[in-house]
């Protein structure tokens, strides 16, 4: 990050011999620095009447030399700048500078904005010094250390002292790190405020108090942070005058139309909570009234605060950054739905209008971009830095783009209100941000353009809904139906289900006849952590000037079989895959991240940047080297690019009910679980894993860990030619019923017999639990008793696993489902699972409660089976070991 001071220069130095030249580089020295300088008044009478004179008492005002203007109109200048010859001490220019800025606050105390930087000049030194809020001067430090010889850049001169002295915009605006150092402190300090001691409101009063901090940078009437402890006389101590303070600033917001407007539901706001008869209220104004002034904890808060570097334009999410750090588990969960992660966003933005083409920012200047499901606006700050940053915006030109181009709707009123104030932060100018608006429902969105948006990025509400049915399904055609016609381009995460389940295939058929698809990316598991564990991916794709005439699966793969479709899995984001979600962040002897598909990296001995390996293979065609996860584990596949005729044959493959249509779920191309092998090969396979299980020498070479290989071998069907198989429906040669309901692992517990039965439910492993044969369900029913042979299914936890239980009594759960052969259906059972593993996984998408591996599903799954009773026997034989080895390894 470059440091925002810029130094005198030492040989134009030597060439100044008096006073006058000194004026005129100063001059100079300002003026190329984008300042707006007058000399010895402003102009204002009730301000140049009240500077302090050097002369004897009853002599005219004083005229200092140079008054420094941040902008051109601002009414108070910043700094007051005193020039002295080459001969004269630089004590004698600094001192000259502090009378007519301290004479100055002592004529018109407790005004907000007037100058507090004293600068003196000789010609050879430049020295500066800052009158805090206690009236005391402070030498001026960066990092620790005296700025010498330097003054601050233009952008960061007015907002970018603390009442330390410090020069906190040294490095430039706040960072993420800056603000996280600061909110453990925050949420510590709330520990002794009852008001503020737990849940939500310790993050609205947060978000409310830096939007306060960040009015203070925007308004130079209010003045800056650093000096509003000055700003209530007659108080009885610093805490009460903060206190006094953060009111007055607080009813201005209140009684300013503009002001409220835009930033009202961020200090005050009740409303209900979507989908629960419930009601969350926060008001900043009570949060006041019930803090107590003089125990320190305002000054506490404030002094946090003024550590920060300015935030206005800051290159994070401030709400999201509050978010993680200040709210407890139960809060985030509550909140989750609003929040994607902004490193997820800030990776796959660039993917959109790189592919959309806007090189230039000509080419993006009357684009309009959209969020009809904003939140609290991740994807459009997002954006606007992308822009910003790409396009080396200046704030004016950040502000003028911003005005024009980014729209953002969203139910929740205070959600919204979070969003424009995020937006701020980024460096908005003001967009159109609208809450209270349902985007699904029918008619125009507020301000919508004419003719449609030209992007919308959105991570949409999902579930069902009583009006809309599927809302995920609903936001995506809806999308889909606001986008500018053969021109938008759309970024959407999906819930993974919409992209491969049979349920979902008539959404699908639209989307593919309503848009072109280029990108299909996979995230990890856990990516939305803690708050839900539904996999998610990401969809890129352009709207069709029409939407195609095919109304079958056919017929649109004959019109649209060569448009290709690139696939990207990540597996890592920087982030463990698991609840605790710590940062991965390991890197390699080159400076490569180990466990980071989304972020770019810098070599560590060329100093080249480096695209993520999503960028690289998605934008560049670069398929990335092989990788493991942060557990050490080698992921498999993660790029490819596919034609829609490709994507149709091996869906069509993977079709056990009819209508699934192509499925564009990444995995299922790039790492197809049902991958089949001749029977040669499975014997092999599994005689290699029989040898490293025993600990044969010497070991055979395993195309991974052996866990990894074992799991991948359970899931290996057995390549039959049709012309030597039989095809079977499951509901054809089983009778299946579901496990008991309501047989909970509480009552499990309560019910353990030693002697007891074994209890089957959603696991691949071994039942953990016995209860004996007369025990009752959590609703008072006994319990059922199966008897093998069956075959067990696994309908939930590790949806899709198949076991063999090949005799005795046992139970089962509603988390697994039993088929019992029937009469006529004469076959190996361990056949009969190694053919049926494969395609059941690959049905079941959701790993939690599977929504679609269903009894019905389950019923209507066809498998195949050799004609010739050898081969099967093979088969069924190499199965058996492997499922030995399972319960003894996995």
């Amino acid at each position: 990050m470059s440091i925002q001071v810029h130094h005198l220069d030492a040989k134009s130095l030597s060439s100044l011999h008096n006073e006058p030249d000194v004026e005129v580089y100063a001059n100079k020295f300002l003026s190329g620095l984008g300042f707006s300088l007058r000399h010895r008044k402003t102009g204002n009478k009730d301000i140049d009447k009240c500077w302090p004179s050097k002369a004897a008492v009853g002599k005219s005002p004083g005229a200092p030399d140079i008054l420094v203007y941040v902008h051109a109109d601002d009414a108070l200048p910043f700094c007051v700048w005193e020039n002295k010859g080459p001969g004269e001490p630089i004590s004698n220019a600094l001192e000259e500078a502090k009378f007519y800025v301290e004479g100055l606050h002592l004529k018109k105390p407790a005004q907000p904005g007037l100058p507090r930087l004293a600068a003196g000049f000789n010609g050879r030194e430049l020295r500066l010094q800052y009158f805090n809020h206690e009236n005391k001067w402070l030498s001026v430090k960066a990092e620790g250390t005296e700025v010498v010889d330097a003054f601050p850049i233009r952008q960061y001169a007015g907002n970018g002292f603390a009442s330390n002295g410090n020069f906190n915009a040294f490095r430039g605006h706040a960072t993420a790190a800056n603000l996280r150092n600061i909110l453990p402190t925050l949420k510590n300090i709330y520990r002794g405020i009852p008001a503020l001691s737990s849940g939500r409101r310790q993050i609205d009063f947060t978000v409310a108090l830096l939007t306060l901090r960040m009015l203070c940078e925007m308004l130079p009437t209010w003045g800056t942070w650093a000096e509003q402890p000055s700003l209530s006389p007659g108080a009885i101590d610093t805490d009460h005058a903060l206190k006094e303070r953060f009111a007055t600033l607080l009813g201005r917001i209140n009684n300013d139309k503009s002001l409220n407007r835009k930033y009202g539901d961020i200090f005050a706001f009740s409303e209900k909570v979507v989908g629960a008869n419930a009601e969350v209220a926060f008001s900043f104004e009570e949060c006041l009234k019930n803090i107590e002034a003089g125990a320190g904890f305002y000054w506490q808060m404030y002094a946090s605060l003024d550590t920060l570097p300015p935030l206005h334009g800051a290159e994070f999410d401030v709400f999201g950054e509050v978010y993680q750090a200040i709210g407890d588990d139960a809060t985030k969960k509550a909140l989750g739905e609003f929040f994607t992660g902004r490193h997820i966003i800030s990776a796959v933005v660039p993917l959109l209008f790189e592919r959309a083409g806007t090189n230039t920012f000509a080419q993006i200047t009357d684009r309009t971009i959209a969020d009809i499901a904003c939140g609290t606006g991740g994807f459009l700050t997002e954006t606007l830095r992308y822009v910003r940053r790409k396009f080396q915006l200046d704030e004016e030109g950040t502000k003028d783009f911003a005005e024009k181009a980014f729209y953002g709707y969203d139910l929740s009123q205070s959600n919204a209100s979070r969003a424009r104030v995020n937006m701020y932060f980024a460096g908005d100018g003001f967009s159109t941000i609208a809450g209270d608006v349902d985007s699904l429902a029918p008619g125009a969105l507020p301000k919508q353009p004419a003719k449609g948006f030209d992007f919308i990025l959105a991570n949409p509400p999902y579930g069902k809904s009583p009006k809309y049915q599927r809302l995920e399904e609903a936001f995506l055609q809806r999308i889909l139906g606001v986008l500018k016609p053969g021109e938008g381009w759309g970024l959407v995460v999906l819930p993974t289900g919409v992209l491969e389940n049979p349920r979902s295939a008539q959404t699908r058929l639209n989307l593919l006849r309503s848009a072109r698809i280029t990108d299909v990316v996979a995230l990890p598991p856990h990516a939305f952590a803690p708050y839900t564990k539904q996999r998610t991916a990401i969809v890129v794709f352009q709207k069709r000037a029409k939407a195609l005439s095919a109304l079958t699966w056919e017929d649109l793969t004959k019109q649209i079989g060569t448009e290709e479709v690139s696939m990207f899995i990540v597996d890592n984001d920087g982030y463990a895959n698991s609840d605790k979600r710590y940062i991965t962040n390991m890197a390699a002897k080159t400076g490569e991240w180990l466990h980071n598909d989304l972020e770019a990296w810098i070599h560590m001995h060329t100093g080249d940047a480096h695209e993520s390996r999503l960028l690289k293979a998605l934008l560049r065609k670069i398929a990335p080297k092989a990788a493991t996860d942060e557990y050490g584990t080698v992921v498999g596949k993660k790029y490819g690019v596919f034609t829609v005729k490709e994507l149709s044959k091996q869906s069509s493959q993977l079709d056990s009910e009819a209508g699934r249509g192509i499925s564009l779920l990444p995995d299922q191309f790039l790492r197809p679980v049902g991958a089949s092998v001749s029977l040669s090969q499975f014997k092999q396979l599994c005689d290699d894993l029989s040898a490293t299980a025993s600990g044969t020498e010497p070991a055979p070479e395993l195309a991974g860990p052996f866990s990894d290989v074992l799991r991948k071998a359970l899931m290996t069907p057995v390549k039959i030619a049709k012309s030597e198989s039989v095809l079977y429906r499951v509901a054809d040669a089983f009778d299946a019923k579901k496990g008991d309901a309501a047989l909970t692992e509480a009552v499990m517990y309560a019910q353990q017999d030693a002697k007891g039965l074994p209890v089957y439910g959603g696991g691949e492993s071994l039942p953990r639990f016995k209860i004996a044969k007369t025990s009752k369900t959590k609703k008072g029913g006994f319990i059922t008793v199966h008897k093998g042979p069956v075959l067990l299914v696994a309908m939930d936890g590790s949806s899709g696993a198949v076991r063999v239980i090949e005799s005795g009594e046992f139970v089962a759960n509603h988390h697994g489902s039993i088929l019992s052969p029937k009469a006529t259906f004469k076959h190996d059972l361990y056949a009969v699972a190694q053919q049926l593993e494969w395609g059941l996984r690959a049905l079941a998408s959701n790993k939690e409660g599977s929504a679609t591996l269903t009894l019905p599903a389950l019923n209507s799954f066809t498998f195949s089976l050799p004609s010739d009773a050898a081969a099967e026997a093979e088969i069924g034989k190499c199965r058996r070991t492997l499922a030995k080895m399972r319960d003894r390894f996995l």
